[in-house]
């Protein structure tokens, strides 16, 4: 029984540490596409489009070039 509870305890401790790297991955690319999203903004000349998803929601601008919406001031 003891190994049995070391090993169950080892497990959710590699999960741990699995998940964390995973997490910190994850972070790592968000921030890739953050940057990409910025220079590609930057670099576009843009052609900008009104949208809205229903009635209710609000106007969204976006360009057909990039697909990156307007971004606020």
């Amino acid at each position: 029984m003891e190994e049995l509870l070391k090993e169950r305890k080892q497990l959710y401790t590699n999960i741990n540490i699995t998940i964390q790297k995973h997490q910190e991955a994850i972070v790592t690319i968000e921030q890739n596409i953050e940057q990409l999203n910025n220079t590609i903004y930057k670099s576009c000349e843009h052609k900008w489009v009104h949208d809205r998803q229903c009635a209710y929601d609000r106007m969204e601008t976006y360009c057909t070039q990039c697909f990156l919406y307007l971004k606020k001031k």
